[in-house]
């Protein structure tokens, strides 16, 4: 049964705020989401998976030698402006 189904006509939850429809329809939250597929996405780009942006154009190795056999540290770059800051790359590696 889906969580629309239960639900009658008038019942629906339209009267309550956002948090509870989604505690109540048991669903994660939007920012969650939202975050579960940047980091999906960045996966792909990093690792080149069925994904067709390219690596240098978001992102940037750290660089750096004790990565305990992980070449796959990537580093965060200087953000001035709230423009940068929000970016896709910059939200992801901030999480």
């Amino acid at each position: 049964m889906r969580a629309s189904e239960g639900y009658e006509a008038g019942q629906g939850s339209c009267h309550l705020p956002y948090e509870s429809k989604w505690t109540e329809l048991d669903l994660f939250p939007l920012s969650y989401r939202q975050l579960h597929g940047d980091l999906i996405q960045t996966y792909r780009i990093v690792r080149g998976c069925e994904c067709a942006l390219e690596f240098d154009v978001f992102f940037e190795l750290a660089r750096t030698d004790n990565l305990r056999n992980h070449p796959f540290k990537l580093q965060m770059k200087l953000a001035h402006m709230d423009v940068r800051w929000n970016a896709f790359s910059q939200t992801v590696l901030g999480a």
